[in-house]
């Protein structure tokens, strides 16, 4: 039987057993050279310090904080965390809340990435294990033992905000991720990242300003009913029910909102069908809000520098933006558009686009 798949998809499939195959060949290298104390010394003076400001993508789930990650993930200004930043307690969508006067080993222990240690083991995928797509994994060569290390040396003996102690930790990450491609490239500017509901929580938000007075929050607004069927697919257990579902998405909207109005011009919010349905046109209007030079890179989703495969709810063949497919709107329960509460989401969301980031629409002039 003739196989009809795309070559993307070939490439998709096989992936995984290629990472596999490469991740104990690591393993074997770092033995057969000796990977140890004495190169982990030379590596902590060789260190490329990660100060810079940050650009945290926030709101909730299923609205394209990982799409926009990952197009910002190849620019050669930022150092792109590649996965949710999730360094919050008791969960992600919490902003850290150290003692400045604790040991260096429970600072790290309070901020360690959960996720690293699955990459480790299996590579590095983004993809949902529902996901109706085949999961693609990456190469993610990363010494955990390195980072502990880099931070403890990194740590000042009596810091005098919370700030140096999370660019301890991102210049940790950074620099223990072996194979991370932008390491070296001059000229950054900021961190990007992306973590769900951090804007849904005022003391979280409150807390990444105090942090970074100097840094951008950038919340995706997407249309409800396009977005409630991506976020059911997604996870039914939690957006099954739609009127819950509808309330997490107006809560979200509105936090979005109040710190439009509190930060001005540190908070940027981005409609979700613009930013996959005109990508070029809202990417360079974003890079003129933060100041960022324009990359063709933002066009491309990656990983480390890779195409990847879009985590979406809807099945994907191939790489790039996914346009169409990402938008439409459900096909159930036809009766919903004429309940009031969906008419009203539907009029909040078209009103609220006024206060979103505005763009030049091809073919119509500046």
């Amino acid at each position: 039987m003739t196989d009809a798949r795309r070559p993307d998809e070939h490439r998709i499939d096989s992936r995984s057993g290629a990472v596999r195959r490469a991740v104990r060949a690591w393993h074997r290298v770092r033995q057969a050279l000796g990977w140890g104390p004495t190169r982990r010394a030379r590596r902590v003076e060789d260190v490329v310090p990660v100060t810079q400001p940050m650009v945290l993508v926030s709101q909730i789930q299923r609205s394209g904080g990982t799409l926009l990650s990952q197009l910002l993930d190849d620019h050669p200004e930022c150092f792109a965390y590649p996965h949710e930043l999730a360094w919050g307690r008791p969960s992600k969508y919490f902003w850290p809340a150290l003692g400045l006067t604790s040991e260096p080993n429970e600072m790290f222990d309070a901020l360690d990435d959960p996720f690293t240690p699955t990459f480790l083991r299996s590579g590095y995928s983004k993809q949902s294990w529902h996901s109706p797509t085949r999961r693609e994994v990456f190469p993610f060569v990363f010494d955990a033992e390195l980072q502990r290390r880099l931070f403890a040396s990194m740590v000042p003996n009596t810091p005098r905000a919370q700030r140096e102690l999370l660019d301890a930790f991102l210049t940790s990450y950074f620099n223990a991720w072996l194979d991370y491609q932008n390491l070296y490239r001059p000229g950054k500017r900021f961190v990007t990242a992306f973590t769900p509901r951090v804007n849904m929580h005022a003391e979280s938000a409150a807390g990444f300003f105090r942090d970074y007075p100097d840094g951008y929050l950038v919340s995706i607004l997407r249309h409800p009913e396009s977005w409630y069927e991506s976020a059911r697919r997604h996870d039914p257990g939690e957006y099954g029910d739609s009127s819950a579902a509808l309330e997490l998405w107006s809560r979200s909207l509105d936090a979005s909102q109040l710190l439009r109005k509190s930060h001005g011009d540190r908070v940027i919010l981005i409609v979700f069908e613009d930013l996959v349905l005109h990508t070029v046109s809202v990417m360079r209007a974003l890079c003129g809000r933060i100041g960022l030079m324009w990359h063709s890179s933002l066009t491309v989703p990656t990983f480390n520098s890779m195409p990847i495969v879009a985590d979406s709810s809807f099945e994907v063949r191939g790489h790039g933006v996914v346009s169409e497919a990402a938008v439409r709107l459900p096909t159930t329960e036809p009766s919903r558009r004429n309940e009031a509460r969906w008419q009203d989401a539907i009029e909040r969301y078209e009103a609220s686009r006024r206060d979103c980031l505005q763009f030049c629409r091809p073919g119509l002039g500046s």
